[in-house]
């Protein structure tokens, strides 16, 4: 049962919601969006109820999950207590995937380094890149001992040139907002390219937009070279995406 419109999950978890900017990339992150229509500051990290997603991770069945969504999981307010509580609750919910995806990744290998930390299998770990300066975060991301690592380049902002040997999976997208700034068919083709060669399977979002196309319900469409493209890695885990 396929309970989000993000096209790569079954569903999502917020442990935490809130965020701070970090770069280009955040200008216009819905979280910020909807938090403000509801009157909160969304630069506050505020915990939710874990009791409802241990319900809900106890009913769902196995299922691939977006973690904190609305949040980072490796965001700065959050201590090293309160990310590996999180890594806890996903350890023992075994038949699920979870998908952890942070801009701040350097924080991440480091907490990982310094407490000697296992990545559970059924956790995968991955960084944004959304222009060639930062394309760094891929080099930390290569560190982090985690089975399953993965890169999403969106919103896609820029050409980028990058060496994806040891990543799994590349997510592209366009951005969606009233005014998005835009995402060109060579920038998507180079990454397509690299993947290709590389191996890494390769996962098209959208093109970005501000509406939404008939034909797949994504901002500004799914179709790329004439076709969607929705490849995951080769895992033994179980893999859900959609009904």
């Amino acid at each position: 049962m396929k309970n989000t419109a993000i096209e790569w999950a079954d569903n999502t978890i917020n442990f935490y919601i809130g965020c701070t900017k970090v770069s280009e990339g955040c200008a216009k992150c819905y979280m910020y969006r909807l938090e403000t229509r509801f009157g909160r500051d969304p630069t506050k990290v505020r915990k939710t109820n874990w009791k409802t997603i241990e319900a809900n991770l106890n009913k769902w069945e196995p299922s691939t999950i977006f973690v904190n969504s609305m949040s980072d999981t490796f965001h700065e307010s959050l201590s090293i207590n309160d990310i590996w509580s999180m890594f806890r609750v996903m350890q023992f919910h075994q038949k699920h995937t979870f998908i952890v995806l942070t801009k701040r990744i350097t924080r991440a290998r480091l907490l990982v380094w310094s407490h000697d930390i296992t990545i559970p299998d059924n956790v995968w770990i991955g960084t944004s890149v959304e222009s060639q300066k930062h394309v760094d975060r891929i080099a930390e991301l290569k560190q982090i001992p985690s089975k399953t690592k993965f890169v999403s380049f969106e919103p896609l902002l820029g050409k980028i040139e990058c060496d994806l040997s040891g990543i799994d999976w590349a997510i592209v997208g366009g951005e969606s907002d009233w005014h998005p700034r835009p995402m060109k068919t060579e920038w998507v083709e180079a990454l397509f390219q690299i993947c290709k060669v590389m191996g890494v399977s390769f996962f098209f979002k959208q093109w970005g937009g501000s509406a939404k196309c008939k034909c797949h319900k994504a901002w500004g469409c799914r179709l790329f070279r004439e076709q969607t493209w929705d490849e995951l890695p080769n895992m033994t885990l179980p893999i859900a995406v959609g009904d």
